[in-house]
């Protein structure tokens, strides 16, 4: 019971993490007219995508003061290789005008999510299932078990 307690609460902190930092990323977008790009984030690389398991993840954030401090998983644990099964933290990537099939008409678009959840929360966040024709939550780019949200420069 103590066990699934803590599983629960994790989840409510990465939960929390993730709409800090998008408040964070929409200022930014209010500021630059654009989503930063995932070089700006720093962070350790995870092939390409920003992630917090880097020592400076969320770097252009928190130097504008957008963020106190970067967000991290509470485990926190990288992976072997991209997109591994049982890693623990937070990434990010933006995706340039048309990426992933989305329509190019909807601009650059981020894509924010947890490598991977604990518990059974909706995995799909804001931006899973069928945007772009693709299930963003539980494919290759958060390890298949991941939760995921993301907004497009140019919405609907």
């Amino acid at each position: 019971v103590i066990a699934t307690q803590a599983k629960k609460s994790r989840d409510s902190r990465r939960l929390a993490d993730m709409r800090t930092i998008q408040k964070a990323l929409d200022q930014a977008y209010l500021v630059d007219g654009e989503y930063p790009s995932p070089g700006d984030m720093y962070g350790h690389n995870d092939c390409g995508w920003a992630a917090s398991t880097g020592a400076d993840y969320m770097f252009s954030l928190v130097r504008r003061n957008l963020l106190e401090a970067s967000p991290r998983d509470p485990l926190n644990r990288p992976g072997s290789g991209c997109h591994s099964s049982n890693v623990f933290n937070y990434k990010y990537y933006r995706y340039g005008s048309g990426g992933n099939g989305c329509p190019f008409n909807r601009g650059p678009h981020y894509v924010l999510g947890l490598e991977t959840t604990e518990t059974n929360i909706d995995q799909r966040g804001q931006f899973g299932k069928g945007v772009c024709g693709r299930d963003w939550a539980s494919g290759g780019d958060m390890g298949g078990g991941g939760w995921v949200t993301g907004r497009f420069e140019n919405p609907e």
